[in-house]
This record gives C-alpha cells, sequence and structure tokens, in this order.
C-alpha cells in the first residue's frame, strides 16, 4: 500500500483500515498447507502435477504444462476484480 502524499513527521496518524480473509481449513498435525486463496489451488495441484511430471513422466509433461497455465489464467481472472474504487480520508474526530 502506498500512500500519497506522503504522510510527513511532523504530527501522529492513523491508518485504519479493514480487511477480509478467507478461514483457513483445519490441518493435520505435521501437515502443511499453502496459505493461498482457494480458486488458486486447482492452479497450484495442476502445476505441482507438471513439475513432477518432468521427473517421472516426461512424456506427459508438455500436456500438463498447458493444462497448468490454462489453470493459471482462469485463476487470475477469478481472482480479480474490474470495477472503480475510491479511498477517501474520514476527516470527523474520533472521541472515547
Amino acid at each position: 500500500m502506498y500512500l500519497w502524499p506522503v504522510p510527513d513527521q511532523s504530527n501522529y496518524y492513523t491508518l485504519t483500515y479493514y480487511y477480509m480473509r478467507q478461514a483457513m481449513d483445519s490441518e493435520l498435525s505435521n501437515a502443511t498447507q499453502p496459505e493461498i486463496p482457494f480458486y488458486y489451488l486447482d492452479s497450484f495441484a495442476w502445476g505441482l502435477t507438471s513439475r513432477l511430471a518432468l521427473i517421472y513422466a516426461p512424456d506427459k509433461a508438455a500436456a500438463l504444462e498447458m493444462r497448468a497455465m490454462k489453470s493459471w489464467n482462469r485463476a487470475l481472472q477469478v481472482g480479480s476484480e474490474n470495477v472503480q474504487i475510491a479511498i477517501m480520508p474520514s476527516m470527523r474526530g474520533y472521541f472515547r
């Protein structure tokens, strides 16, 4: 995140923001799970499959690489929004 204009150092400012995060799935003990959005999981699996095919089934690697790229492009389209955004500072006071 970039702030413009850059806040000067003569005053203290507070940046308040909200974000949404996807709930993580449960994991088995000593297991690992990539922390990626759920719509990238298919792309992750196909990418891993194509890389493993280079070692274990080189004759299938080209077809799996194409499938991985197709899945990656689909995930990129799902994970983006084509909307306008306006961020405006709140100039009201905050008192407790």
